[in-house]
């Protein structure tokens, strides 16, 4: 999908979903880069994020999708904070 300036979408940070704005829209390596405002936080935040770490937020696939790829990256944490090695046994 490709998503416009000022079009509303959904993006996971930290295992949370979000909604955010897209502010700008840049071609890097023939891919295309998205610049998101999170509604409602500081412009600090702004981050820029690849397409497939969004979602348009009327699209119930995409955001299933979303959601699927945030629980992949999870990955367990071991003792005192450190973080496991998926291959390891525990």
């Amino acid at each position: 999908m490709n998503f416009q300036v000022k079009d509303t979408v959904l993006s996971f940070d930290n295992g949370v979903l979000y909604e955010a704005k897209i502010m700008k829209i840049q071609e890097c390596g023939g891919e295309r880069k998205y610049f998101i405002h999170y509604n409602g936080w500081a412009r600090k935040y702004d981050l820029w994020m690849d397409e497939e770490q969004l979602a348009d937020k009327n699209d119930p696939k995409a955001i299933e999708r979303l959601k699927q790829a945030a629980r992949d990256k999870l990955v367990p944490t071991g003792k005192r904070g450190k973080t496991l090695n998926p291959k390891q046994s525990h």
